[in-house]
């Protein structure tokens, strides 16, 4: 599986790197706000591949990652799940309107975590909140977005507060130099060199969400690995919690937050949320299109299952449903991507060889009614599936669907009533 990040250094004043911002595309390439609804789930997809797709030794030398946050991520607690040294968090400036978030901000200042003011503007000033600059280590200045003169302004103001100041955009030799000059102590920009993209082929299996996903492929549930998992990467600890607890979860009791959490979900709602949790994270096109397309494919087979009663149980032949799809997510062929997966013999000879078993059925079936979804020429023993049941059957599916768009954004569950593990 083929991972990718961009890594952008953060230079001291003797050209020494400190730490390494990390984001999923360059600033430059961001969607428009409207098309970029799943900001949260993006974050939470960084910080694993981060720390368990490069590991920090490859991707930053053991040096701090910079991370930015959404002002939700902040409010549900996130950053708590990290270890204090490891990290430091991009708090956005917007935070400075919302008393109750920037109260919270104190306290995690407070608590020692290393927190970062990105791009500070005049709104910070008009807030009437500058004593809350004091719960900062570190503030960045956008030097291309403003006047010099007027980013001389923000130096002066911002001296009165210890904390370092870091020059962002510095992307010329004439904008390090004044950089210098107003008294920066740190510094970031193309001067230095294209922000790199960093990418490494790791196994499916070394991803908290992929060792999730391979222990649900085997059929059996064993909850006490399942939180084991989860709590291994404090981004899916979280994303977790989000799901399962509407992320009101006591910081303080994690490991018991999680293990209530699973009391709360069955078997084939845990595997529901694993699989989209898996596409998301992993899609490779950054689109929900594909996500559907597969997780669909999945209910599919599932209904089949149910309604025919071959010897496939629903909650497996959902599982193969996605499976069956993953080389079009991963952009693998499927014999190197099985190698990855806890398939059982009748699976993997159903994906692999095409020997006739119920799961060769399943696949037949479900391909037959996507490429001929008006008059599906289905195999047996699904040939008695009548056209009204069959009906029925996509119309659950493609409602079921639709609940996951809202789903791929990481929503509290209580927004809508779509929630995949209700």
């Amino acid at each position: 599986m083929n991972l990718s990040l961009i890594r952008q250094p953060i230079y001291n004043e003797n050209f020494a790197p400190v730490g390494y911002e990390i984001s999923y595309q360059p600033k430059g390439d961001e969607p428009a706000a409207a098309d970029y609804s799943d900001q949260d789930s993006l974050i939470c997809r960084v910080l694993t591949h981060a720390f368990f797709g490069f590991g920090t030794e490859q991707l930053t030398g053991g040096k701090p990652i910079y991370a930015a946050l959404t002002n939700m991520l902040l409010l549900e607690g996130m950053p708590e799940l990290f270890p204090l040294d490891r990290v430091v968090f991009e708090i956005p400036p917007n935070l400075f309107l919302d008393e109750k978030l920037a109260d919270y901000v104190s306290l995690l200042h407070y608590r020692g975590y290393h927190l970062t003011l990105k791009s500070y503007t005049p709104t910070v000033e008009y807030s009437r909140n500058l004593k809350y600059l004091n719960m900062f280590d570190t503030v960045c200045i956008d030097i291309a977005k403003y006047h010099r003169l007027k980013v001389k302004e923000f130096i002066k103001i911002l001296r009165k507060y210890r904390l370092k100041l870091l020059a962002e955009n510095v992307d010329t030799p004439e904008a390090l130099a004044f950089a210098q000059e107003a008294g920066f102590d740190m510094f970031q920009g193309r001067v230095y060199g294209e922000p790199a993209r960093m990418e490494t082929n790791v196994s499916l299996r070394a991803l908290p969400y992929g060792k999730l996903f391979n222990h649900l492929l085997t059929g059996r549930v064993n909850r006490a690995l399942c939180g084991d998992i989860i709590r291994e990467d404090p981004a899916l600890t979280h994303m977790f919690l989000r799901k399962s607890l509407n992320s009101l979860h006591n910081r303080k009791q994690v490991e018991i937050e999680v293990d209530r959490g699973l009391t709360k979900i069955d078997d084939d709602k845990l595997r529901h949320w694993a699989a989209v949790l898996l596409l998301d994270q992993s899609c490779q096109d950054n689109t929900d299109d594909l996500v559907l397309r597969v997780y669909r494919r999945g209910l599919i087979m599932e209904h089949l299952a149910s309604e025919q009663g071959i010897e496939v149980p629903p909650g497996r032949a959902f599982m193969f449903g996605i499976v069956s799809a993953l080389d079009q997510v991963f952009g693998e062929d499927v014999e190197a991507l099985s190698k990855q997966l806890a398939l059982g013999d009748m699976m993997r000879d159903a994906l692999l060889h095409g020997d006739r078993n119920d799961y060769t059925l399943l696949l037949r079936a479900v391909r037959e009614i996507e490429e001929h979804p008006e008059s599906p020429q289905l195999p047996p023993p699904f040939t008695n599936l009548g056209a009204e049941a069959l009906s029925r059957i996509l119309w659950n599916c493609q409602v079921n669907t639709e609940y996951i768009i809202r789903a791929l954004e990481y929503t509290v569950p209580t927004a809508y009533h779509g929630n995949i593990l209700r």
